[in-house]
């Protein structure tokens, strides 16, 4: 009995759901729950304006699409013909790769081409360098802005070198503008037999502390790897430098200008105390070799000087630098 049951009420169920008055009222049902505006949770259909509908169903418009309704061209990748060459053709400007930089593709210590006057001339005896890249950030009253800074150096490898900063939403931006900003400030800084520096010296700026060793020819650039690319944009072969204390970049490099900038000269010692400046030279057999004299001006000033005094000027006597060169005063630099 319970099998006839279940069959016969699965019998009326059928015959119920196949029932043809039924019909519509299903599919006002089906539409209530999928279409029309405000009715049922069904989605909006989105009709673009402007395009046929029609054309957008498979194959109406009669498009051909290869591999799909229509067979596969091969074309043979053969020199190309006399009238496309004769055709102008746009060229593709091709991204420029820069060279590998201190660590990997970051942009510190790339080199990014000559540098560009106010008036749009190229200097292209000048060589520009990037010494650091980071992202800075300003609070504004539409928010955090959030902005790229660069510090780039350039110089001309014959002892003329500066460094200037630039701001920009980019990278590219930041070092466009710092590169033409450094060739604007400009430091001339003196090389002795155009190869390494005239003396030792140490130079202080903030905390961060320098010491230039001036090296024979052959012995290289031995120092930070910002103070490396300074000295070779300047046309510095021959140099060894300790650095103390904290190594930030914009510190690093006002210390590195700083101290080169600061270096006495062969001719200016010899002015300053009246006397010859001599060397002894391994090229020469470790011979005395008069490197500079004092001008005849500065030599009567300080023979004068001397015979004035009746007693030794305590200063010359106690001189730690025991009368060989002094550097100059931060002061008079700048």
């Amino acid at each position: 009995m319970k099998g006839l049951i279940s069959a016969q009420i699965v019998q009326n169920r059928n015959y119920a759901a196949s029932n043809k008055g039924k019909d519509k009222e299903y599919d006002k049902l089906w539409a209530a729950v999928t279409g029309g505006r405000g009715a049922g949770r069904g989605k909006k259909k989105v009709i673009v304006k402007g395009v046929d509908p029609e054309l957008l169903k498979y194959d109406k418009a009669g498009l051909k699409w290869q591999g799909f309704n229509a067979p596969v061209k091969i074309e043979s990748r053969g020199k190309r013909d006399a009238a496309e060459d004769e055709e102008p053709e746009k060229r593709v400007r091709l991204k420029r790769t820069f060279e590998r930089g201190w660590t990997g593709k970051t942009w510190p210590g790339r080199k990014v081409g000559h540098p560009v006057t106010a008036d749009g001339e190229e200097l292209t005896n000048f060589m520009s360098i990037v010494v650091e890249m980071r992202r800075v950030s300003n609070m504004t009253a539409g928010g955090r802005k959030k902005t790229q800074r660069a510090m780039v150096v350039a110089g001309n490898y014959n002892g003329v070198a500066g460094f200037g900063v630039g701001r920009g939403q980019t990278p590219i931006s930041a070092i466009r503008e710092a590169r033409n900003r450094a060739v604007r400030y400009l430091y001339f800084i003196e090389r002795c037999d155009n190869h390494t520096i005239y003396h030792d010296l140490e130079t202080t700026y903030h905390k961060t502390k320098i010491n230039f060793y001036r090296k024979p020819p052959g012995y290289g650039l031995r120092c930070h790897r910002a103070i490396k690319e300074i000295a070779m944009l300047l046309g510095i072969k021959d140099m060894r430098c300790k650095v103390q204390g904290p190594t930030t970049p914009l510190s690093l490099v006002r210390a590195t200008f700083q101290g080169l900038l600061s270096q006495e000269t062969h001719q200016q010692l010899a002015d300053r105390t009246g006397l010859n400046v001599v060397e002894f030279r391994t090229e020469c057999g470790m011979r005395p070799v008069i490197v500079a004299s004092p001008r005849e001006g500065a030599q009567n000033k300080i023979l004068k000087k001397r015979s004035d005094k009746a007693e030794y000027d305590l200063n010359e006597v106690f001189d730690p630098y025991r009368g060989l060169h002094r550097p100059k005063k931060v002061q008079d630099l700048f």
